[in-house]
């Protein structure tokens, strides 16, 4: 087994219920098994799930506390189990976040973000908010010195689900695309539908800063809600068709509606693609007319060979996420972070840096 000096401790965000939040803790360093790696925690985004748990209002929360949350993170590999032959100590990785077991019928065909035993790093098992992690060696993809840390952490949620939901799509090259909230994810998947060629990508984001963003990643028209003119923009765009695919990238009911709404055209049989991204937890409505020939979708996660193939696209300079990187903050001042994530005005993916003091 190859290893550096490690600590005995570290530094963990720990997840203690509803009631008492979360605490930065001083817990046990874990050692890797057989078949584990342990990651040197670099950068780890801060996801709206994450703090998902947090909102008293919300029916979702992990089963087993406590817990350290989070679950996009990147890092160095630092100690391998003796079984481990895929990576190295001094390997610079990032987090796949879906833990799965390898040999269910989804995992055999390589779409393990559908493990029947799947446990999610950060929800059912510790995560990327800590100053190191253990994972199994299918849970980290490698990637070149050439990749920021941050760049890495953000691939894995954010930028890997943006992807996902536009291969989903199946989004040709020239089509029409309206994404619907350019947060996190959003932003990624207006990044990730310019690179596959889209003709236009309507951003519909109600922050200036971030229509701002979703501007550099590639949107080619800008639109406020607020302004009731989406539709209107739509139509102009696409001479009243409705867009080719729309992806929901906020999680809202209301947004979801207009989302369907965008790819109908001016009769009943112009459908296109609506996607539903952000985490939605009303039931999805939809009218037979509103999709006859036309499709509605859930994406959900990524898979580890989708991760694959955005390492190597950032490896050859074919996209360029940075605009997308915004605050960095220490571990102890992930409370802070979390503030600025629930004001609603932040701007790119906030991240959480175990390194710093």
């Amino acid at each position: 087994m190859g290893a550096l000096h490690i600590s005995a401790h570290m530094r963990a965000a720990r997840f203690q219920g509803k009631e008492d939040g979360v605490v930065i803790a001083d817990v046990e360093r874990p050692r890797p098994s057989v078949d584990e790696v342990l990651v040197e925690i670099k950068a780890a985004g801060l996801c709206g799930s994450d703090v998902h748990y947090l909102d008293p209002d919300s029916d979702s929360a992990p089963d087993t506390v406590p817990l350290t949350i989070g679950h996009e993170g990147a890092g160095e590999v630092v100690e391998i189990g003796e079984e481990v032959d895929s990576v190295a100590v001094g390997d610079r990785v990032i987090i796949h976040y879906v833990d799965s077991c390898g040999s269910c019928k989804w995992c055999m065909r390589g779409r393990e973000n559908r493990c029947r035993h799947r446990e999610s790093i950060g929800a059912a098992v510790d995560g990327t908010f800590a100053e190191a992690i253990t994972v199994h060696e299918r849970s980290v993809v490698t990637m070149p010195d050439s990749i920021p840390y941050e760049w890495g952490s953000l691939m894995g949620c954010a930028g890997a689900t943006g992807f996902h939901a536009v291969e989903r799509s199946n989004l040709s090259v020239g089509d029409t695309v309206a994404v619907f909230g350019a947060g996190g994810v959003g932003s990624q998947a207006i990044l990730w539908a310019a690179f596959r060629g889209a003709r236009e990508v309507i951003a519909i984001e109600p922050v200036g800063a971030r229509r701002d963003l979703a501007a550099e990643l590639g949107a080619t028209k800008l639109v406020d809600p607020a302004d009731g003119a989406a539709r209107a923009v739509i139509d102009e765009v696409t001479d009243g068709y409705g867009v080719d695919v729309s992806l929901e990238c906020s999680g809202r009911p209301d947004a979801m509606a207009a989302a369907i709404d965008a790819i109908n055209g001016s009769n009943k049989y112009e459908s296109g693609t609506a996607v539903s991204v952000g985490l939605q937890e009303a039931p999805l409505e939809a009218e037979y007319w509103g999709l006859r020939e036309g499709q509605l979708m859930v994406s959900g996660d990524h898979t580890r060979d989708e991760l694959r193939t955005i390492v190597e696209l950032l490896a050859a300079d074919r996209v360029d996420p940075s605009p997308a990187i915004g605050e960095r903050f220490a571990l102890s001042e992930l409370s802070a972070a979390v503030e600025r994530l629930h004001t609603g005005d932040s701007v790119g993916r906030l991240i959480i840096d175990p390194t710093l003091a």
